[in-house]
């Protein structure tokens, strides 16, 4: 079970000077939100028997964490161009293009890409950086890899359209049981 408390901590009781938490978990893994930062995180272990479902007495001394830092913006990639600006045709049919594999949650796991940090690789973290960096590019077609079908529907197609775009998303046949729930991937595109 993992909790977390505010700076401005308040007694339980008057007679407690513990520290009152919040249950914000309850599974093995838990990624720290953005509602996290500057706050610590406990852990507690509880030992669960599995015939009848009742909690052990036996608790293991819970662990701390020092207070969560905000994750550091990704670094500014540069394209390269393919043909230098001088060397475009000068007439009026030009159109800019981008090609980007956003990397489907259900694949973006720390087997797969153990030299990534889990914070990293958290749908939370990466959408808001993956949407500003698309738009920066500010391209006229955008075509998209791996876009989990409701990163779509709930996040990229609302905000891709609300940028101008008109989208176009075609899934996979074939959906994958990922985090309680079945998903699949497939392409989007995007054009203006």
């Amino acid at each position: 079970m993992a909790g977390r408390h505010g700076r401005r901590s308040k007694l339980c009781t008057r007679y407690d000077a513990k520290l009152c938490w919040y249950q914000v978990g309850r599974s093995r893994l838990y990624t720290p939100s953005a509602d996290d930062v500057g706050l610590c995180l406990r852990y507690e272990c509880s030992i669960i028997d599995t015939m009848t479902g009742r909690v052990e007495v036996s608790k293991g001394a819970p662990i701390t964490t020092p207070r969560v830092r905000p994750a550091p913006n990704p670094p500014r990639r540069e394209l390269v161009p393919i043909v230098s600006p001088e060397m475009r045709p000068a007439y009026n049919g030009t159109f800019t293009m981008l090609t980007y594999n956003v990397l489907a949650d259900l694949y973006a796991n720390a087997d797969m890409h153990d030299h990534c940090p889990s914070w990293a690789l958290a749908w939370s973290y990466r959408k808001q950086n993956l949407l500003r960096e698309i738009l920066s590019y500010n391209a006229d077609i955008m075509c998209l890899q791996e876009v989990q079908s409701d990163h779509y529907n709930e996040f990229l197609g609302p905000e891709l359209q609300r940028a101008g775009y008109t989208p176009i998303y075609k899934k996979k046949t074939t959906e994958m049981f990922n985090k309680n729930q079945y998903v699949m991937d497939g392409c989007a595109t995007f054009f203006r």
